[in-house]
């Protein structure tokens, strides 16, 4: 919704209709450190409250297949997308890696599409071949409504693509700073920094990775398994969210601080 709108809301439940209520929708101030996109961090911006200034679509149609660009990927929480130039590049961080797609006008090219540092494998579990031939036998199940082979298909999904507790939370949660550099969690309890020289037809490459989690006192580290929020201070400092803890760490991923909340847990 943009900035200043006001936005009638009618709630109706059983047949009756509450009050109309009128919204002030109002963005956060723009965080210097993050990129100016209105999608650079998860949520859209520093505070994660998913309003946007951007307004929505104004002309529609009916669309056909060959209206429709297609990525195959296995899930993403967040595309978030920065400029260079006049151009758009969108990354979908996603549980085997990171995609980008140079998104400019009518483009929806992939430019890359890179392994998270340490998990060639997983990466190569999901080609693009496999991903589609999974989702047409889910499909074909539920078109012909048959729901048990449709539940059944849908747990095999994970088998065949090899999703687990470990993979399935990575980039979940992505930031782009204000120099162009990615950052986004993966295998639970790690942070990534990838960079494409801010050049739209080079391929983004992470460039650093840290466990942020290790680098706690041992003592300190007990009950925190996993990342499960991301985000960026208004002077430039990643923070993490975590089950029992936050996290803040530099942008070269060397932890600077933290605060202990244990038995604690955090989701989204």
């Amino acid at each position: 919704m943009k900035n200043g709108i006001q936005a009638r809301l009618f709630l109706c439940s059983l047949g009756l209709c509450a009050t109309t209520v009128m919204a002030q929708i109002n963005t956060p101030t723009a965080n210097p450190w993050v990129t100016d996109s209105a999608y650079g961090i998860s949520h859209h911006n520093a505070a994660q409250t998913d309003v946007t200034p951007i307004d929505g679509p104004t002309i529609g149609k009916n669309l056909t297949l060959d209206d429709v660009k297609i990525v195959p990927l296995l899930w993403c929480s967040a595309p978030i997308y920065k400029h260079i130039g006049k151009e758009t590049v969108v990354v979908a961080s996603n549980p085997l890696g990171l995609i980008k797609v140079r998104a400019s006008g009518e483009d929806f090219e992939v430019i890359s599409n890179v392994p998270y540092p340490g998990r060639e494998d997983v990466h190569q579990e999901g080609s693009d071949q496999k991903i589609m031939e999974v989702m047409s036998a889910i499909d074909v199940n539920r078109r012909e409504k048959q729901d048990w082979r449709l539940l059944f298909n849908s747990w095999l999904m994970y088998y065949k693509l090899n999703i687990n507790l470990r993979t399935m939370p990575s980039g979940a949660y992505a930031v782009f700073d204000k120099d162009g550099y990615h950052y986004a969690s993966y295998d639970l309890q790690n942070l990534v920094k990838s960079f494409d020289n801010n050049q739209v037809n080079e391929p983004l490459l992470p460039v650093k990775h840290a466990n942020i989690v290790e680098q706690l006192p041992l003592e300190d580290r007990e009950g925190i398994e996993k990342i499960l929020g991301l985000s960026m201070t208004y002077d430039g400092y990643i923070v993490a969210a975590a089950n029992g803890a936050v996290i803040v760490a530099d942008r070269d991923l060397n932890v600077v601080g933290y605060k202990l909340f244990a038995g604690e847990y955090v989701e989204n």
